[in-house]
């Protein structure tokens, strides 16, 4: 696909992997629609972005918004032939809390809606809306781009629902792809290790949506410690640090540009696995 054909849809795009992806789009001559519930994040980024893009609240597990997002787009832009899903959710959440009980059943329930409804959501109406647009020299018409994490395979104690949230998403990516061929589309998933970015939690999230305040003593996160001095540093084999947005906007370009690549998992990880805990 010609990248100055692009015109996408990213959720998650108001920062991190998102934003970087909706950057390199704009930045190729494409045009993009950014995705994100934080709309002090999406004003700063769709301001960069100038006239190549524009932005649009959402809870991305609502399928009805996921819906009118998608149709809104096809009117601005004529048609939509990318959708890159970046939003998501994390939870350090025990199946044994140390304080106590088990694991919410709503904390699950809320990564699942999110990492994994809400990539469905934008699979789904993002296929539709490619399913009528133009075709390429290879009758291709669009490319989803689905994002999971290494916590597929190495996931870390307390990652059992995002574990199962990404799984599944991974789970999904051939059958999808088998099924969207008779209309032109690709589907592919980028597996990234450690990336730098400011993954929400879902227990703020739950807290916020219920109107309670921040437990006492939260405050505002510690200063981020350079990588090379956090516990994970030992888990690197090379190179030796985290991954950039840069580098997941890079492949997510390519995975796009070049018609070759469907139905597969690309991992992003510089061979890092995850230990048990850090």
């Amino acid at each position: 696909m010609e990248l100055k054909n692009v015109k996408a849809v990213v959720t998650g795009g108001g920062s991190g992997m998102g934003r970087a992806a909706a950057e390199a789009i704009a930045a190729a001559g494409g045009k993009v629609c950014i995705v994100d519930f934080n709309e002090e994040r999406c004003k700063e980024v769709a301001a960069g972005l100038g006239d190549a893009g524009y932005y649009e609240l959402a809870d991305v597990s609502d399928s009805a918004r996921a819906e009118a997002i998608v149709k809104g787009a096809v009117e601005k832009f004529g048609y939509v032939n990318v959708v890159i899903n970046c939003a998501g959710v994390g939870s350090g959440t025990r199946i044994l809390p140390r304080e106590g009980g088990v694991f919410p059943i709503d904390t699950f329930k809320r990564v699942i809606e999110i990492n994994l409804y809400g990539t469905f959501n934008f699979t789904c109406q993002g296929a539709l809306a490619m399913s009528t647009a133009p075709e390429n020299e290879d009758g291709e018409r669009g490319v989803i781009i689905n994002t999971t994490s290494l916590a597929i395979e190495s996931g870390q104690i307390g990652q059992a629902a995002y574990s199962a949230s990404k799984g599944a998403v991974h789970s999904m990516t051939l059958p999808i792809a088998r099924e969207l061929a008779r209309v032109g589309i690709r589907i592919n998933t980028i597996t990234p290790g450690l990336v730098a970015t400011n993954m929400s939690g879902v227990e703020g999230l739950l807290r916020a949506e219920r109107g309670e305040a921040p437990p006492p003593g939260s405050g505002p996160p510690p200063p981020r410690r350079p990588m090379e001095e956090s516990p994970a540093a030992k888990d690197f084999i090379f190179p030796r640090r985290q991954g950039t947005t840069a580098e997941f906007a890079s492949l997510a370009m390519e995975i796009i540009r070049n018609g070759h690549l469907n139905g597969g998992a690309y991992a992003l990880d510089g061979a890092i696995r995850f230990s048990p805990k850090w």
